[in-house]
């Protein structure tokens, strides 16, 4: 897929209506008591009538209150930090665009990636302040000369040396495409 095609489908993605947010039904909400009551020694009382052993009711009933209060603090946790949260909502394509946009436009306007953009034209081979234009024949330049499919049929070091290096060069036309597109 080419930069074309992701573009054409961020552009779509922006036409489509969110999906809303459905909540969970099967979690438990604040207001819904908790039904299994407290413990008692007839949940740990033998199936044959005889009588529970005393101590083994008390650390029955200890534990299940331990349990009860770290079932307690849990929500309360969960509570706390829903409020402190936006509502999360279903994965779409325009949301993951809008957040790669956004974090593309921070690293670029930022003052601590400035190195970024120097090591972008390292790597394509320009000398800083070149123009988009040459930025994008370098990256086609490169991209034909490392692609992998170009090395399939070589050894597995050979591959991996071009794909790293391909990857660099992707990084390096996101981080020149963001910072040159302010």
């Amino acid at each position: 897929m080419g930069i074309r095609d992701w573009r054409r489908i961020r552009e779509q993605a922006a036409n489509e209506p969110p999906i809303p947010h459905a909540p969970n039904a099967w979690a438990l909400s604040a207001e819904e008591p908790d039904d299994r009551g407290t413990a008692s020694s007839e949940d740990v009382a033998p199936d044959d009538g005889r009588a529970a052993d005393p101590v083994k009711v008390e650390e029955y009933i200890a534990w299940a209150e331990r349990l009860k209060a770290k079932k307690a603090r849990n929500q309360q946790a969960r509570r706390e930090e829903a409020e402190h949260l936006v509502e999360p909502s279903y994965w779409s394509t325009e949301s993951v665009f809008a957040e790669s946009r956004r974090v593309e436009h921070e690293e670029a306007t930022s003052g601590r990636h400035t190195n970024a953009t120097d090591e972008a034209y390292a790597v394509l081979g320009l000398a800083p302040g070149t123009g988009m234009g040459a930025v994008t024949e370098a990256y086609r330049r490169l991209a034909k000369q490392h692609h992998p499919d170009r090395y399939s049929t070589a050894d597995a070091t050979t591959r991996r040396d071009h794909e790293d290096r391909m990857l660099a060069i992707n990084d390096a036309l996101r981080v020149l495409r963001a910072a040159l597109e302010l």
